[in-house]
């Protein structure tokens, strides 16, 4: 039997990452002690096409997908069934998260409910859904909203762990919101239907390791958190303990990859991808190898830029986190490691006193890894985050 034997150890969930370049599923058991067991991890590659289009991605991953929920069902049927919940994380291209502040005055000191609550988020998404349709119609035509979090309370100016009870002549709350495409959810939701029968809640992956990060640290301050996929990148930037924007770029290994192979260093983007990530080049013949390292250097320059592009006017106005994260799964650490780390004046530039790559091992000693389950950097993070989210529930 995978799992720990039902309620023994305390509870189960069922976790499914849905990202760019892969799918996976794990088994959670969330200790009496609020640590995360994971008790199972199974990857699915998504087939990586020549040239990105949209309707390929989709029927890629969606076939990634059934191939992995399969082989979880012959592994694991009896024991999926004891889960308590299931939650499903989604990458960029599928999901877009925005966080806004909201606040309300109230004419004289009200003592707020949860409907009070309910009416002050519900004034404030008046109309959200069509702008977020007018700014980001490359996304989808139809998108549905799949998360819905208060991430931060202040009463009359003072941070709160929960508004509820409090008496307030103003209230201000960071609400995170996530997108995704309605086709991709609805299939993806007919396609996780025969994994569990457990509810099933929604929640954007980057968003999340980033908020277990800070929850691990019990940080206050500026931080940044930056998720590495196969087409997409997230960024995640904290401002004072609070996960201020998530911003995604259309870039990733499989991007540099298939421009290596247009700048001729490669035949293949499976081909191209192993170049981008060996540790080392000696084994190519020498006429060769130095093609091989402009374009490695190339891509690496290239998405160099792409993120200092993003984060160079948040430096300029005082971002400045004390630490920075960078997660990839273990077989992309390399390449990102000489983009980004391979030379201090990089760091420096990053404004990052410690840039490293990082990956399951980040979330140790909060989340363990069981027996035969293999280490999984965005597994891991997603499990620390379920197991902080679900003490957060049963407060």
């Amino acid at each position: 039997m995978r799992w720990f034997s039902s309620g023994a150890h305390g509870r189960q969930f069922l976790l499914v990452d849905i990202g760019s370049a892969s799918v996976g599923a794990a088994g959670v058991v969330v200790l009496h002690d609020g640590r995360a067991v994971v008790s199972f991890s199974e990857r699915e590659p998504i087939t990586v096409a020549v040239a990105l289009e949209p309707k390929h991605f989709f029927s890629a991953t969606l076939h990634a997908l059934r191939a992995l929920i399969a082989r979880v069902l012959k592994e694991s049927r009896a024991e999926s069934a004891v889960a308590a919940r299931v939650h499903v994380f989604l990458h960029a291209p599928w999901i877009v998260s925005k966080t806004r502040s909201v606040r309300a005055d109230f004419p004289e000191p009200t003592v707020l409910s949860e409907s009070s609550l309910a009416s002050v988020v519900h004034e404030a998404e008046k109309g959200i859904a069509e702008n977020f349709r007018a700014a980001h119609r490359e996304v989808a035509e139809a998108v549905c909203v799949v998360e819905k979090k208060i991430t931060e309370y202040r009463v009359n100016g003072y941070e709160v762990a929960s508004a509820v009870g409090q008496k307030a002549e103003t209230l201000e709350l960071t609400l995170l919101e996530s997108f995704a495409p309605e086709t991709a959810s609805r299939h993806f939701t007919a396609t996780l239907h025969a994994l569990s029968g457990a509810p099933v809640e929604w929640h954007g992956a980057a968003a999340a390791c980033a908020g277990a990060l800070m929850g691990l640290a019990h940080e206050q301050g500026d931080a940044l958190t930056v998720s590495f996929g196969g087409e997409a990148t997230e960024v995640c930037i904290a401002r004072r303990g609070v996960l201020h924007e998530i911003v995604s770029l259309p870039l990733g290994i499989h991007t540099l990859a298939r421009a290596a192979v247009e700048a001729g260093a490669a035949h293949s983007v499976s081909a191209a991808e192993a170049l981008l990530r060996a540790p080392s080049l000696a084994s190519l013949a020498d006429a060769r190898r130095a093609g091989v390292a402009a374009a490695r250097a190339a891509a690496a320059e290239r998405f160099r830029r792409a993120v200092m592009g993003l984060l160079a006017p948040k430096i300029k106005v005082g971002f400045a986190p004390p630490r920075g994260v960078l997660l990839a799964d273990a077989k992309d650490a390399p390449f990102y490691e000489r983009a980004f780390c391979a030379t201090a004046p990089r760091a420096k530039e990053l404004s990052l006193p410690v840039c490293a790559v990082r990956g399951a091992d980040a979330f140790a000693p909060a989340v363990q890894f069981f027996r035969s389950a293999s280490p999984d950097t965005f597994l891991a993070g997603e499990a620390a985050f379920v197991a902080l989210y679900e003490e957060g529930r049963k407060l």
